[in-house]
């Protein structure tokens, strides 16, 4: 946070929608830093739930993969006999 500071001066200001302004180079920083890590978490979030989709459904596929794969050799196999 403090490399963020150095490069901001005391009269900057961030002002949100609602109006709140922020002042100060210590209070912008600290938002800038905020914001970063809430954008980064909901990234990884989002990152997370959708390997965890990817996994589930590779696992279903590959089950029906293979029951159906030993459905079809179990039949085959009849037929042999």
């Amino acid at each position: 946070m403090d490399e963020i500071s150095k490069l901001l001066s005391e009269d900057s200001v961030i002002q949100f929608v609602d109006g709140k302004q922020v002042k100060g180079s210590k209070a912008v920083a600290a938002v800038i830093i905020r914001c970063c890590r809430e954008y980064n978490s909901g990234y990884i979030g989002a990152l997370i739930s959708t390997v965890t989709k990817g996994f589930v459904i590779g696992a279903v596929l590959a089950g029906t993969g293979i029951i159906i794969y030993e459905v079809m050799k179990s039949k085959k196999d009849k037929k042999e006999a």
